[in-house]
C-alpha cells in the first residue's frame, strides 16, 4: 500500500476531526476578536482545570516528545520513533523562525494591564513570542504522527482530543491567543504529514536502488 493510500484509508477519522477543528477554530480567529476568544477561554476559571491545564500544556513540551521517541526507538518501534523526532525537530525549527521573524506580544503584553490575564499560580506569563504557539505545534506534530500509525481509530482519536487539550491550556493558562494554537496545530500537522512521505520516499528509493544491484550481484 502506497504512503498516500495508507494515509487516507487508514486514518480518514483521525483527518476529517482535524479538518472540523480547523473550520470551528478558524472561524473563531476570523470572526471573532482575538480579545473576546482569549477572555472567554482564560477567565473560566476553577483548580482543576489549574491542574488539568498544567498537566495538558506538559504533554506540548518538547521534553515529551524527545522522551517519547526515546521510549518508542527502545521498545524497538524505531521508524515511529525517528519520524516522531524528526517532524518534532522541523516543525519546531519552522514556528522559532516565525516567531522571530514575526514578533508578537502575548497577552499579558498585549492588554497591558487592560485586562486582567489569569494563568495557574504556580505558573509564570512570557511576553513575547505569541505566534506560533510552540506547543500546539509540537503536539499536533506528534498526536499526527502517532495517529498514522495507530491500529485502532480509537487511539488515533485520544491523540487528537490530547492535542486540543494542549492547545486550549495554552490559552487557558494566559501563554497564547486562539489565533497562535490554530496556525501551531496546522503548522505541526503540515510537517507531520511532509515529513512521513519524504521518510517513505526515501526509503522507498533505497530500496529500489538497492534491489536490482543485489540481484545484479
Amino acid at each position: 500500500m502506497t504512503p498516500s493510500r495508507f494515509l487516507l484509508t487508514k486514518n480518514w477519522l483521525y483527518f476529517l476531526f482535524f479538518s472540523l477543528w480547523v473550520l470551528f477554530v478558524g472561524y473563531c480567529v476570523f470572526f471573532i476578536s482575538k480579545e473576546t476568544s482569549f477572555l472567554v477561554i482564560n477567565h473560566h476559571r476553577s483548580l482543576f482545570l489549574d491542574i488539568f491545564g498544567t498537566a495538558a500544556t506538559c504533554i506540548g513540551d518538547g521534553s515529551f516528545t524527545i522522551i517519547l521517541a526515546f521510549l518508542l526507538f527502545f521498545l524497538k518501534k524505531r521508524k515511529l520513533s525517528y519520524l516522531l523526532f524528526i517532524s518534532y525537530v522541523v516543525s519546531g525549527i519552522i514556528a522559532q523562525i516565525m516567531k522571530h521573524l514575526h514578533p508578537m506580544a502575548r497577552p499579558v503584553a498585549w492588554f497591558n494591564h487592560a485586562q486582567k490575564v489569569y494563568t495557574a499560580s504556580w505558573s509564570h506569563l512570557h511576553s513575547m513570542g505569541s505566534f506560533p504557539s510552540g506547543h500546539a505545534t509540537s503536539v499536533f506534530s506528534a498526536a499526527t504522527i502517532l495517529a498514522i500509525y495507530c491500529k485502532k481509530p480509537i487511539w488515533a482519536i485520544l491523540c487528537f482530543v490530547v492535542a486540543c487539550c494542549t492547545a486550549w491550556s495554552r490559552v487557558y493558562l494566559g501563554q497564547h491567543f486562539v489565533e497562535d494554537i490554530w496556525y501551531g496545530s496546522i503548522l505541526g500537522t503540515a510537517t507531520a504529514v511532509t515529513c512521513y512521505f519524504l521518510y517513505n520516499y526515501i526509503l522507498s528509493a533505497k530500496k529500489n536502488h538497492i534491489l536490482p544491484h543485489s540481484k545484479h550481484a
